[in-house]
């Protein structure tokens, strides 16, 4: 079987040669959309899946300054020939062209509230001291919650209009959908229930109304205590999570803690410190061979914990796809 069957029949549940591996990764877009640059990593790290992340389209591409809730309530949703939209089709539909229906393409999409996170903060990623003191998307949620709901229904729009042109333009195999903003110095278990909740479960369901073969990303970043129990009741069947943190579910331990059924995708640390950075050959397939060993090689997509940071050499995912052939011809 090629590349994207494998891929796919791990999150059908069906059988498959070997695992899948698929890792992602923010990359240079300032060239071609950043088109080639996927591609050729796909190319170069034989992966049988690839997720594009959003890059240049992370923060919103807007004409006017979006710092005060008074900037944000002259937002007004993106038009699908916006750039803004348009540019992120463009660089779906090229990759999956590009890659000749060999591989699984998936493509990122975020809540309204991760956007504006984003844009708000002056790297792309909100101003925030860890603490939330000195979060100004936080404090903007604190001075008007209502006009901040207005604003994440505007940019939910946006978002239905990026997921409709995906579905209908780029020829991808599905979305890959970032759940965020857990952590519990910024809301109570209470709060995000209320105020996130509403907005995550939309997301999913409408990305669900496009493609049957979604994946739930969880993001959590790595040393924030988070309540994970608000995501227990969403829909999913692929979940993707951050199994080095507070979360407290490893990739074995997610067979227990998720959905019976669930296709589980991760299992290697995505920071410079981790076994795909660091490690050698013999230790990174012998972290490979155990993990599959330990979760089971059915319903498993073996990944990263989130975006892979550090720049892993190439031949270091390479060597996580062979071996994963190893330990499949070794079985046999």
């Amino acid at each position: 079987m090629n590349k994207k069957e494998r891929f796919m029949n791990a999150i059908q549940g069906k059988p498959v040669d070997r695992v899948p591996v698929s890792f992602y990764a923010q990359l240079p877009f300032l060239v071609d959309n950043g088109v080639s640059n996927y591609i050729n990593w796909v190319k170069n790290t034989n992966m049988d899946g690839i997720c594009l992340e959003a890059d240049n389209f992370y923060t919103l591409l807007w004409p006017g300054q979006l710092k005060t809730m008074s900037d944000w309530k002259k937002l007004r949703p993106f038009k699908k020939d916006d750039y803004y939209i348009a540019g992120q089709v463009d660089r779906a539909r090229r990759v999956a062209e590009g890659l000749k229906g060999d591989v699984a393409v998936y493509y990122m999409v975020f809540t309204p509230f991760s956007t504006m996170k984003r844009t708000i903060g002056t790297v792309g990623y909100e101003d925030v001291d860890r603490q939330g003191e000195n979060s100004v998307v936080m404090n903007l949620w604190r001075e008007n919650k209502k006009a901040f709901a207005q604003v994440m229904e505007v940019l939910e729009e946006s978002n239905n209009i990026l997921m409709d042109q995906l579905k209908e333009v780029s020829g991808i195999d599905g979305l890959f959908v970032s759940v965020q903003s857990c952590e519990k110095w910024r809301h109570t278990a209470e709060e995000y229930r209320k105020y996130q909740t509403p907005f995550d479960k939309r997301l999913i369901s409408y990305a669900a109304s496009k493609y049957d073969t979604n994946i739930l990303h969880l993001h959590t970043f790595q040393n924030d205590e988070i309540n994970n129990e608000c995501w227990q009741d969403y829909e999913y069947h692929t979940i993707n999570w951050r199994t080095s943190n507070s979360f407290g579910v490893d990739l074995k331990g997610g067979r227990d803690y998720f959905k019976p059924g669930t296709t589980l995708m991760g299992g290697f640390d995505n920071t410079p410190g981790g076994v795909l950075c660091k490690g050698s050959e013999d230790e990174i397939k012998s972290f490979t061979k155990k993990l599959i060993s330990d979760a089971g090689d059915e319903k498993l997509i073996l990944s990263c914990d989130c975006s892979l940071e550090g720049n892993p050499a190439d031949e270091h995912l390479r060597w996580v796809v062979e071996a994963s052939e190893e330990y499949s011809q070794e079985k046999e």
